[in-house]
């Protein structure tokens, strides 16, 4: 969905209660904005979640924020956290091991 609209994902993480996702913004005026792109990629996972779960128009996502990362160093921070958040939650020992994140 990210790709469909000018968003490049770098690092990404999900989990059953939430998610993250690093992303570089389309260049230009190439793309959805992020704010829009994000309630397309909610709308689609929640209605497919609800199809898996049999709970048509339960709510999904509750809550959502996003950053503009203008430093490199703050760049690479939030790679890594997001890559590592598997460990963080205790889900495994090394993040390559969690099969739901970039770092697999």
């Amino acid at each position: 969905m990210f790709r469909e609209h000018g968003w490049q994902p770098q690092a990404w993480a999900v989990f059953p209660n939430h998610y993250h996702c690093v992303a570089l913004a389309p260049a230009g005026d190439g793309g959805l904005p992020l704010r829009d792109a994000v309630r397309c990629v909610h709308s689609l996972s929640a209605r497919e979640l609800n199809r898996l779960d049999s709970a048509p128009g339960r709510r999904v996502w509750f809550q959502y924020w996003d950053t503009r990362l203008t430093y490199e160093k703050s760049y690479y921070a939030r790679i890594n956290y997001t890559q590592n958040n598997p460990v963080k939650h205790g889900l495994v020992a090394c993040a390559e091991q969690y099969a739901h994140c970039s770092a697999a």
